[in-house]
């Protein structure tokens, strides 16, 4: 069709002028040229739909005007006859209000249900109006005209359009979808796709035809999270430089951010977690934005440079899958869509959306009905409506919950409010019609069956923590509830103060053993659908507890020596030494000798089992002393082992500083044949499963013996002072948080966890029951909010440490003393709003909880590392490490306390509340440039301002500080120490001993 030419432009018009007019012409009219009026009158059904873009729906401004648009239209079996439409709705046409046949799309048709989702391509959309759409249906011969890719097109500006339904694929046709495990679920839109971690989909390698360098782009998805740090869809490259990908992110706490290596966008708002949000990030000329739910949510000035060919992965980046919960309807466009599209795809997809109405109906009386008015509790309601006429319906329930487009629904009060009788509520009617909004109301009432649980919990006021005490849950009238039919129970079991190890089996707790003492705090939980959720709480006073005696390690079936074999001393005082196995052939006698320093000591023959088994067992004395062994069968030899020592062996576990090969070119330290591990810490399935004894390294290619330097500092210090063997196997691993060191229950030694590849490397070293300590060094990659939990580290970092200490006390049975490091102020740089002073605080009250937990800080080292240490640093961390080691282990008597300060508690004294008194454990040092390391909050929440109040002086004696202040103390304050962004290492609290205070944050002041 052509509108003008040249040739048309009469004499009075100017030739160029005229031919602007043309073209502007052209491309207004451009989106309706490929409509065409139909005559559907052999279609049986017709009806309208309303677009409502005024106050009553999307609430569009009036200047919007939205073009080429995808709208959603969900139908209803209440307002459209499913029964007069083909199986699949083949002969579904949408028409514009004069006539025009509008492309459209069938994503899912449900005739049993009377549900379907259809996509309508409209071309324009208007502000503040409200646009008519016409449907028609009713043709037994009708073809089906469902077709994605006209309505999710290039010339509209998509590139790709995932529906995440029964069938992945992209609409629009770009790009190939390979599905990695995801699994079709209920949806927002019709179906969605279900990511249980590490699944997701993959759309290729070498895409071209994506925006490139800094073209305009928008990607966006609905996604139903249930946790965060994950990534939500991903395109571009790693390795192309700033700029090079767009990668959609859920941060912690729950928040939305673009990765684009330093060319990044952030949003701000918290995401509520398990439910429907949609998310959209959009681009153009270095204009980035990313919004929540239809509204902006950030915006930065980002340049991208986006390479081609891309890659692209829904749920991850680079095969590594994230995402975990629900995801629906993901898009790619190669335009930046206006903040008026965005609201509009928000507004019109939302559950319960109000932009498109339902299906007019007409005839009858309007009406507002329900079934029943007054009903017992856990009984339906059913409400009805009719409204000829009306252009969009809603209904906001008595219980509050909102549904829109339906003609009618039931709901029913399962639970009522503790301690009312009954429970009254108002259902709310609204429908647009043509010239305004009817409302309408009824009242209903929900009247008590079921009365509320009655709970008993009996538990002893004190516990040894030692016997297994069992705590049962009783509820007093279950059996009444159960007569009644209450539904299914569910009992939840919350502990807190001492550490323990536990486990629940239904309504019961089972406290299995303490690992410390003072007061703990168990909280039970019930709950059935209908009887409500009630709770009963009780307190135990658990005992100080000895130290256990030493757990004998159990016999090995087989087990025969290796050359460089380390052997851990027992609970007497002594290594023992198994050589137990079978021989290749039948003999007469075995013989066993065992040479010291090649010296006999040992020698004993015995006549096989059954002609071939054996089993010998020798007694090794601990010290710098190294066995051999050799085994003959009829006098020939058969086995053989030396450089055997006997000693003292320790765990070292965490992320890098524990890891600590990252200390410098340069290697100062030699290996010595005293200090011995095992295996390597190569985390690979393979390459962790190593059997190998040998002298430790510092640092060595694939982990093979090495166990860091502090670690090697550490070993040689007390190898010194002991004069025994010492075994250090470092299980540490980089970067890694502390949820990632918990313990596979179904699986313990599974070489994919950190925990699981330890233990096989402890087990296979036969030192499962021979280790004495471990030596803890992490918290770095926890001081953010880059955990699963959705929240910062600090938050469950106790709840992840008692469950880790648990586990190695289950394992590693006499492993009874632990030596933490807090770690570095703000150390690697990590950590918000100083959300790591929280950490550190969470470090320093393990002290006080654990009865055999000693913990020292770094933030003394010299010289210092801020995120990693230099040699000479590493060499502080033994240094700190070895007197405590000395004292706990081998008994040494030390003049001064050798662990670091730390505070007992503070109080607040004088008539004008305008002095505190600081109470430590030990003797500590005042000096007056200290006064600005303490702070003042009227709240123990996250990072509250501080108060004006501020320390003017202060002094020491003994044990306490006492610190003068500018002002008046408010009643109910808290105190802090050492703010990370604001510290000098010549500021520090000192014990009388040289070592600096353990930090603290938020104590509070009696």
């Amino acid at each position: 069709m052509q509108l003008c030419s040249v040739a048309d432009i009469p004499p009075w018009g100017h030739p160029i002028l005229m031919r602007l007019l043309c073209i502007l012409l052209a491309a207004s009219l451009t989106p309706f040229l490929s409509l065409r009026a139909e005559d559907f009158s052999a279609w049986s059904g017709h009806g309208s739909v309303w677009l409502l873009t005024d106050k009553e729906g999307a609430n569009l401004p009036a200047t919007a005007v939205v073009r080429e648009f995808p709208v959603l239209l969900s139908l209803q079996g209440d307002t459209f006859p499913f029964g007069a439409v083909q199986a699949k709705g083949e002969d579904l046409r949408v028409t514009d209000a004069a006539g025009r046949t509008l492309s459209l799309q069938i994503e899912s048709w449900d005739k049993v249900a009377g549900e379907a989702v259809v996509w309508v391509r409209v071309p324009e959309i208007r502000g503040a109006t409200r646009q008519e759409l016409k449907l028609h249906w009713g043709n037994a011969q009708a073809k089906s005209a469902s077709d994605g890719s006209k309505v999710f097109s290039r010339d509209n500006g998509y590139l790709s359009v995932w529906h995440m339904g029964q069938e992945v694929k992209d609409e629009v046709g770009t790009l190939p979808s390979k599905v990695v495990g995801t699994k079709p679920v209920p949806g927002l839109i019709g179906e969605a796709r279900s990511f249980a971690g590490k699944e997701g989909i993959f759309s290729g390698d070498k895409i071209t035809g994506y925006p490139t360098d800094a073209s305009s782009h928008t990607t966006s998805a609905w996604i139903k999270p249930t946790r965060s740090n994950t990534t939500i869809i991903s395109w571009g490259n790693e390795a192309g430089g700033r700029g090079s990908k767009v990668r959609f992110q859920l941060r912690a706490p729950q928040h939305l951010h673009i990765d684009s290596n330093f060319s990044d966008v952030d949003g701000p708002s918290n995401l509520a977690p398990d439910e429907w949000h949609y998310v959209t990030h959009t681009y153009d000329k270095n204009d980035g934005r990313l919004y929540l739910d239809g509204k902006l949510d950030g915006k930065a000035s980002p340049t991208l440079n986006i390479k081609s060919p891309a890659r692209l992965w829904i749920g991850g980046w680079y095969d590594v899958y994230s995402y975990e919960g629900e995801m629906d309807e993901v898009r790619v466009s190669s335009v930046a869509r206006s903040p008026e599209w965005v609201q509009l795809e928000y507004a019109n997809q939302v559950k319960n959306q109000s932009m498109v109405g339902h299906v007019v109906m007409q005839g009858g009386e309007i009406s507002l009905t329900a079934d029943r008015l007054v009903l017992n509790q856990g009984e339906a309601v059913t409400y009805k409506a009719n409204l000829p006429g009306a252009l969009a319906v809603s209904w906001t329930s008595a219980q509050g919950q909102l549904i829109a487009g339906r003609m009618g629904f039931s709901e029913a009060v399962d639970l009522l409010p503790p301690g009312k009788t009954e429970f009254r509520g108002t259902c709310r009617f609204s429908a647009v019609m043509p010239q305004g909004v009817i409302q309408k109301s009824v009242e209903v009432t929900w009247k008590r069956v079921f009365p509320e649980p009655v709970l008993k919990l009996n538990a002893a006021k004190t516990w040894d923590g030692r016997t297994e005490l069992r705590l049962k849950l009783d509820v007093v009238n279950g059996e009444q509830l159960k007569a009644l039919k209450d539904g299914k129970r569910t009992y939840r079991w919350e502990i807190s103060g001492a550490p323990v190890i536990s486990e629940v089996d239904g309504d019961t707790l089972i406290l299995k053993r303490a690992m410390g003492a003072g007061r703990l705090v168990i909280l039970a939980v019930f709950g059935s659908q209908r009887a409500g959720g009630e709770q009963v709480g009780t307190e135990i006073q658990v005992a100080e507890q000895p130290l256990d005696p030493w757990v004998a390690r159990p016999e090995p079936a087989e087990e025969l020596p290796m050359d460089g074999q380390f052997y851990a001393r027992e609970g007497d005082g002594l290594g023992k030494l198994y050589c137990k196995g079978t021989l290749a052939a039948t003999a007469q006698k075995v013989t066993l000798k065992l040479y010291a320093d090649d010296k006999l000591v040992a020698e004993a023959t015995q006549a096989p089992q059954e002609g071939k088994g054996y089993r010998f067992v020798q007694a090794l004395k601990a010290g710098l002393i190294r066995y051999r062994l050799e085994l003959f069968a009829d006098d020939k030899p058969v086995h053989a082992a030396a450089d055997l020592v006997c000693g003292d062996a320790f765990i070292i576990q965490g992320q890098s500083n524990a890891v600590a090969n990252d200390f410098g070119k340069e290697n100062p330290l030699q290996p010595s044949p005293w200090v011995r591990t095992f295996g390597a810490t190569d985390g690979s399935p393979n390459g962790s499963r190593q059997k190998v004894w040998g002298s430790a390294e510092a640092r060595a290619r694939g982990g093979r013996l090495e166990i860091g330097f502090w670690g090697m500092e550490l070993g040689h210090c007390l190898v010194k002072s002991q004069q025994i063997p010492i075994c250090v196997i470092n299980g540490a691993v980089g970067g890694t948080r502390i949820d990632t060191h918990q313990r596979d229950a179904a699986d313990p030694t599974n070489a994919a966890t950190i925990y699981g590849r330890l233990l096989w490397r402890v087990r296979a070293a036969g030192l499962d029951y021979g280790i004495r300590g471990i030596f803890w060094h992490q918290g770095e990659n926890d001081q953010g909010a880059d955990g699963p939990d959705g929240t910062f580290g600090f938050v469950h970092y106790r709840k992840y440490f008692d469950q880790m200490a648990g586990s190695w006390r289950q394992d590693y049975p006499n492993a009874q003393r632990l030596n933490l490091f807090q770690i570095w102020p703000k150390s690697c740089s990590m950590g918000v709003n100083g959300s790591d002073n929280y950490l550190r605080e969470e470090q320093r009250k393990l002290k006080s909880a654990y009865a055999y937990l000693d913990i020292m800080p770094t933030l003394g080292i010299r010289p210092p590392g801020g995120c990693h240490f230099p040699a000479a640093g590493y060499a502080e961390f033994a240094k700190l490490m070895a007197p405590l080691i000395e004292r706990d282990h081998y008994g040494v008597k030390n003049i001064q306390s050798v662990s670091a300060p730390n505070i007992l508690s503070v109080q607040c004294v004088g008539k004008k509340q305008d002095t505190v008194i600081l109470t430590f454990d030990q003797p500590v040092v005042w000096r007056d440039d200290l006064a600005s390391e303490f702070s003042f909050e009227n709240s123990r929440g996250f990072a509250p301002p501080p108060l004006s109040v501020k320390v003017v002086g202060g002094s020491a004696q003994g044990s306490t500080l006492t610190l003068r202040l500018s002002e008046s103390l408010p009643v109910g304050c808290f105190i802090s120490y050492l703010d990370s962004k604001n510290w000098s290492q010549d500021r520090l609290v000192m014990g009388v001993n040289g070592l600096p205070a353990l930090t603290f944050r938020s104590v509070p002041i009696r």
